[in-house]
C-alpha cells in the first residue's frame, strides 16, 4: 500500500492491527505494527503522527525488554 501511494491509509490500518495485537496479549507483535504504522505515517509525510506512533513503540518494546525496570 506504501510504494501504491497509500501510505496514510497503510498506517492507520497498521495502527489499528497493532492496538489489536496489544489487546490480544501480543506485545512483540503490536511493537513491529506501530514500527511499521511509523514509517508509514513518515512515507505520508504525517511527522505528527509518525512521532506519535514512534514514541508509543518505544515505550510497548520496553514493557517487552523490561517490564519491571522501564521508565516512562
Amino acid at each position: 500500500m506504501i510504494a501504491s501511494g497509500q501510505a496514510k491509509e497503510a498506517a492507520q490500518m497498521l495502527t489499528r492491527l497493532a492496538q489489536e495485537s496489544e489487546n490480544r496479549g501480543r506485545p512483540r507483535l503490536s511493537a513491529n505494527l506501530h514500527a511499521q504504522a511509523a514509517r508509514a505515517y513518515a512515507a505520508a509525510k504525517d511527522e505528527p503522527n509518525a512521532l506519535a506512533v514512534h514514541e508509543y513503540h518505544r515505550v510497548s518494546v520496553a514493557d517487552v525488554v523490561d517490564p519491571v525496570h522501564r521508565q516512562l
